[in-house]
């Protein structure tokens, strides 16, 4: 896991947020909206930024309505340093 990467992460709460929510389980980005209380436009925006990164993807591409994406490998690496540094 590169620094980089750690800290692309750490520059956002709702980056962060996004990929604790999918430590559980495959999330949409609606789902993150309602619980975040956050616009759904900016949660997009957040998942679009970690799929480029490759940190999510998405597990229903096909379906343009309802999205659900989970972690990758890298994603989870990223989580797990988190967690790390938090101590």
């Amino acid at each position: 896991m590169e620094w980089e990467d750690v800290i692309f992460i750490l520059k956002s709460k709702k980056r962060r947020k996004i990929l604790e929510l999918m430590e559980k389980k495959p999330v949409s980005p609606s789902e993150v909206a309602k619980l975040t209380d956050d616009h759904l436009s900016s949660v997009s925006r957040s998942f679009l930024e970690l799929a480029k990164g490759g940190f999510i993807k998405c597990i229903n591409p096909n379906d343009l309505n309802f999205r659900f994406y989970k972690l990758t490998k890298k994603g989870k690496e990223a989580l797990k340093k988190l967690k790390e540094m938090r101590g």
